[in-house]
Order: structure tokens, then sequence, then C-alpha cells
């Protein structure tokens, strides 16, 4: 879905695009991280759904600093559609297990009937980590005035 049928649907907005609140995202994606690494040999599903949300952290921080702001009711939807366009086709891999994650993550939070295996538990980490990195490291790179981390 293209930009402007976003703005149409009322679900994007232009924005300046706030240094501050970029560089907050971007940590608080970078803590999450730590956060489920910390936290997977007690609770997998919980360190799981830390670093899914580490991830969406990074996706809105990125259409943030391109002068972009989600809006409505779905708005993890609308940063992960951006997102998903503003970056280069070699993240599509990581955009599909992102929203793998950010799926189970719901249901887990929905029904916290929903086991993670060490294996999946294990590959989300490595997973949120990769991503999180590259997406800040292009933040960094298109807008090198910024201090994220």
């Amino acid at each position: 879905m293209r930009y402007d049928e976003l703005r149409a649907k009322g679900l994007l907005d232009d924005a300046a695009a706030s240094g501050k609140q970029v560089a907050s995202l971007a940590r608080r994606a970078a803590k999450d991280l730590q956060t489920a690494k910390a936290t997977v040999l007690v609770d997998r599903e919980w360190a799981y759904t830390m670093a899914a949300q580490g991830m969406v952290r990074a996706a809105r921080a990125l259409v943030l600093a391109e002068g972009l702001r989600p809006k409505g009711r779905e708005q993890v939807k609308t940063v992960l559609q951006v997102a998903g366009g503003l970056l280069s086709a070699d993240f599509l891999p990581l955009m599909n297990q992102l929203e793998r994650m950010r799926r189970k993550s719901q249901q887990f939070l929905d029904a916290a009937d929903r086991p993670i295996s060490a294996y999946e538990g294990e590959v989300a980490l490595k997973t949120a980590e990769e991503f999180v990195q590259r997406v800040l490291q292009r933040i960094q790179e298109k807008n090198p005035q910024l201090s994220l981390l």
C-alpha cells in the first residue's frame, strides 16, 4: 500500500521528525532486547513478546525519523506497512518474521497458554537483535545528527 493511500484512509500523517522521540524509541527498543535476553531462561513467552515489541519500537522509530506518524486503531499494522516500504528488499525475511512474532505475541497476551519452544525463543532473540541493529543503523545513516543510543 502506498503512503498516499494510508493518508487517504486516515492512517498516516506527515509530521516533523522529532529527534528526541526517535532516539527515545531507539533506546527503548535496545532495552527491550536486553530485557528479553535476561528473561528468556525464566519466561520464554514473555521474552519472545518483549523481543517482538523491541522490533516494533525500532520500526516506529524509523517511520517517525522519516517524518511520518501512524494514526488510528491499528497503528502497529500501519507502522509495519510503512517500515516495510522504507526498508530495502533484503529486510523482507526480517519483516515477515516480525509479523509472525507480533501475531504470536498477541496470541500470548490474549491467551497465556501459547508456549514458545527454547529454539523458537532463541531464533526470535537473534532475529530481533539483527532487525533492531540494522534499523537503527539505517536511521543513524540517514540522520547522522541523531544520537540514538
